[in-house]
């Protein structure tokens, strides 16, 4: 999935505008990390374009 498209997914899914998109690859896989506007980060697949919500941790 091209940055192009994982930004137009995200804006049509999410209805969000893209604050910071930063493609990083760890054990092997690629994705991008995603900050929408709506403060809900997100991770996409790179090869299947599926979008993941990302779990944040607080600390109470």
């Amino acid at each position: 999935m091209t940055r192009r498209a994982s930004i137009q997914k995200i804006q049509k899914e999410y209805d969000s505008s893209i604050i910071k998109l930063e493609l990083e690859n760890k054990q092997g896989i690629t994705f991008y990390e995603v900050e929408p506007a709506n403060d809900q980060g997100l991770i996409i697949d790179v090869a299947s374009g599926e979008i993941i919500p990302k779990k944040r941790d607080y600390h109470g």
